[in-house]
């Protein structure tokens, strides 16, 4: 395939050979992941429905049943592992009965939970989401109930994960961060484990919801488009304010690659001063549950780099991850199994420049 012009990481405007990508996803095995963020316990409530309450305009539901599963940087966790490779958390739990769950839950998935802290006192996050829906037809979400808040962890809490992630830095292929916002990635442990994975030459991937520009330095973000634009102050409505706030992203945070998740319109790949990149979704856009999807994508995008895909192949493998978990309900997780067999059904169709951002 012929190379885009310019120097650094190769933008391919062809969907990248099927054997490679396959070969690519193989290599996952073996490979480790240091995982720094919020770890949350996410449930799910399902009950069925027919009638309104007399008390409030509100709906009665039955409860048919409920399930737990390994939330935020937790499913980054478990779709890392899902993948092939190992995870290595560094994050943060209470002492409190969500905390031993979700620490009995990622160890079940095959995640070592040795480097994450037990916090004394602290809520760990959990989100519950009541489904309710007819007994013929799918449950969908009506509410959720938000557990835990946003706080600055004490001194010694942020130096014993500092401790962690340098005993687990030579032994990672990657860094990836997953930060939802509720303080487990603070400024000294940021900027720490970035200089660190630096020092080493380690990839490190950024998936942050609400402080994506303080991660200057990182190797890539995969942000969705209402993460993007409010990063750099530019409202997305368009491909101009698309490219203009890549552009810009790429600028402040020194990326040397930016993949922008657009849901159903696929996604779009920056790097300095290369062509822009749009990779398609693969597969039907029915998607039943978006939830957790990030995590997918973030995970898919850093074990690929640190097996030597370049950024347009790396997206390629989440575009294909991020099919089958949206098909899914609740927050779901892509076997290795499951990618390979996607990338054999089909080619991705249509990935192509679309221009390159200005300077």
């Amino acid at each position: 395939m012929r190379r885009a012009s310019g120097s650094g990481v190769n933008m391919k405007p062809e969907s990248p050979d099927r054997a490679r990508l396959k070969k690519i996803v193989r290599s996952f095995r073996g490979k480790r992941v240091l995982v720094v963020g919020d770890l949350m316990l996410d449930e799910y409530v399902y009950g069925s429905t027919n009638r309104i309450s007399r008390e409030a305009p509100v709906l009665i539901l039955d409860f048919n049943g409920s399930t737990v599963m390994p939330g935020g940087a937790g499913n980054a966790c478990a779709n890392v592992s899902s993948l092939g490779a190992e995870a290595v958390p560094i994050g943060v739990v209470g002492d409190d009965p969500a905390g031993v769950r979700l620490l009995g839950l990622l160890g079940a998935c095959g995640v070592e939970t040795g480097s994450v802290e037990c916090v004394r006192g602290l809520e760990t996050i959990q989100k519950t989401r009541i489904l309710a829906g007819g007994f013929h037809c799918a449950k969908q979400q009506v509410i959720r109930l938000d557990v835990g808040k946003r706080v600055g962890l004490p001194g010694r809490v942020v130096a014993g994960l500092l401790d962690k992630a340098r005993a687990a830095m030579p032994s990672v292929s990657a860094v990836l961060f997953s930060d939802y916002g509720y303080g487990a990635v603070d400024d000294e442990l940021r900027t720490e484990v970035i200089r660190l994975a630096r020092a080493r030459k380690k990839t490190v991937c950024v998936d942050s919801r609400f402080d994506l520009v303080k991660f200057r330095g990182a190797t890539v973000a995969t942000p969705n488009e209402a993460e993007a634009g409010p990063a750099v102050g530019i409202q997305i409505r368009d491909s101009t304010s698309l490219l203009s706030a890549g552009e810009k992203l790429v600028k402040t945070m020194s990326l040397k690659s930016l993949i922008v998740t657009q849901g159903s319109s696929g996604m779009t790949v920056f790097g300095p001063g290369k062509r822009v990149v749009h990779v398609p979704i693969f597969g039907s856009d029915e998607i039943a549950d978006v939830t957790g999807a990030g995590d997918t994508v973030a995970a898919a995008v850093s074990l690929s780099l640190a097996c030597g895909a370049d950024v347009v192949e790396a997206s390629c493998v989440a575009t294909y991850a991020s099919s089958i978990v949206v098909m899914k309900r609740g927050t779901a997780v892509v076997s290795a199994e499951e990618l390979l067999a996607a990338v054999s059904r089909g080619r991705i169709r249509g990935v192509a420049s679309v221009g390159r951002p200005r300077r």
